[in-house]
């Protein structure tokens, strides 16, 4: 199922983003213990808890189908889709930025990002469109349509149906007229002239009529 294929796939991009971000920082917050940087520590930190925030949101917009947040309207899995779109377009940003200056490596680490960040933006706006579609958006749920009432002449029309189906179901239960097409029977006394008259159904002897004496 294409809903099962892509939140799998969301859920596999959130991972690896939050897989990426908490291994960078961590590694950072590490350096910055050993040489007593309390500040760079602070910030590291808040860094790490907002990628596990994250990757929080993006699984729990999923997996309830974009609930909304307790405090507003906003959906998880829209806002994980604004997020994503925010860090594609800041990493955009800064590889133009290291482009214009010549400095490849960070040029070629944002180029990476980019791809990343862009990719996970599309499978979540594809996701996003896939559960509005079928009517499972916990944000966006639509109604269901207004059931139209019924005219007085639709009314009229639906009882006459009714009824002519009736009499036809009643007339197929009454036993129908039988009708012969054989063509007529006449027997031929001698002397009397006679008039054919068709033979009644059910195989019964033919009816003779005389008319009037035949001229000798």
């Amino acid at each position: 199922m294409v809903l099962n294929t892509l939140s799998a796939k969301v859920l596999q991009l959130a991972a690896l983003n939050a897989l990426i971000a908490v291994s960078f920082r961590l590694a950072m917050l590490v350096i910055f213990v050993n040489q007593g940087k309390d500040g760079e520590v602070a910030l590291y930190a808040v860094y790490i808890t907002l990628s596990i925030s994250i990757l929080f949101i993006g699984i729990q917009g999923v997996r309830k189908r974009n609930p909304s947040f307790p405090c507003c309207a906003c959906g998880y899995l829209s806002t994980f889709y604004a997020i994503y779109i925010v860090f594609a377009a800041v990493t955009a940003l800064i590889l133009l930025i290291s482009l214009v200056s010549g400095a490849w490596f960070s040029f070629l680490i944002n180029g990476a990002l980019l791809v990343l960040y862009a990719t996970t933006a599309d499978r979540t706006r594809r996701l996003l469109d896939a559960l509005y579609d079928l009517n499972l958006d916990q944000t966006n749920v639509r109604p269901p349509p207004p059931v139209r009432e019924q005219t007085e002449l639709e009314a009229w029309r639906e009882r006459h149906e009714a009824h002519r189906a009736a009499v036809a179901a009643e007339a197929a239960r009454l036993p129908q007229a039988e009708v012969s097409f054989d063509p007529p029977l006449a027997r031929v006394e001698p002397g009397v002239a006679v008039e054919a008259v068709p033979a009644p159904v059910g195989g019964a002897a033919p009816v003779v009529v005389p008319v009037a004496p035949m001229a000798a």
